[in-house]
């Protein structure tokens, strides 16, 4: 799980800041640490 995280934060943080605004994920279990992504890269997250 927390690679799946830390792949999807290294991709976005590559990002221009206007491009990774916000993120809609599943509810999947890999997506359990979805708070990092507000906390670490300020990516607003939802979840579908």
């Amino acid at each position: 799980m927390k690679s799946v995280m830390g792949k999807i934060m290294t991709a976005i943080k590559v990002l221009p800041l206007i491009a990774c605004q916000s993120m809609t994920v599943d509810r999947g279990t890999e997506f359990v640490n979805w708070p990092l992504l507000q906390v670490e890269i300020g990516t607003q997250t939802w979840l579908s």
